[in-house]
């Protein structure tokens, strides 16, 4: 490989993985849907370039390591409990949520990222 297309190699790949300045400390804390922990799903924080990172919520508390700086939506999204081997739980809950909270474009819940981590409750209702 001439010296040039491995400059251009390094320089897209660099480009699409950021630098670690761009991403910020882990957003964490509990979610609740009308004053109940949310057993499980995911919570996503999406950029203003629409970079995003997500976090699996369990038992009612998520994290997101990394995600972009500055301003985020935060969507959230359900799932049925799973056991260790990823099979629903027997008697495991699915909580239907409003289909606002996974659609970045009507989302209300907004986050400000910072390098720092920081502790953010979610509080969703119907």
């Amino acid at each position: 490989m001439t010296p040039r297309l491995v400059l251009a190699a390094a320089l897209v790949a660099a480009a699409g993985c950021g630098t670690a300045e761009e991403w910020g400390g882990t957003v964490s804390g509990t979610v609740t849907f009308d004053g109940r922990p949310l057993r499980s799903g995911a919570v996503t924080l999406v950029g203003a370039d629409g970079r995003a990172r997500n976090g699996e919520v369990v038992d009612g508390r998520y994290a997101v390591e990394a995600p972009p700086l500055g301003p985020c939506k935060v969507l959230v999204v359900t799932a049925p409990e799973v056991d260790e081997a990823g099979r629903a739980k027997a008697g495991g809950k699915y909580v239907e949520l409003p289909a606002r909270y996974a659609d970045p474009a009507r989302s209300e819940l907004t986050v400000a990222v910072t390098r720092e981590p920081q502790e953010h409750p979610l509080v969703l209702t119907r």
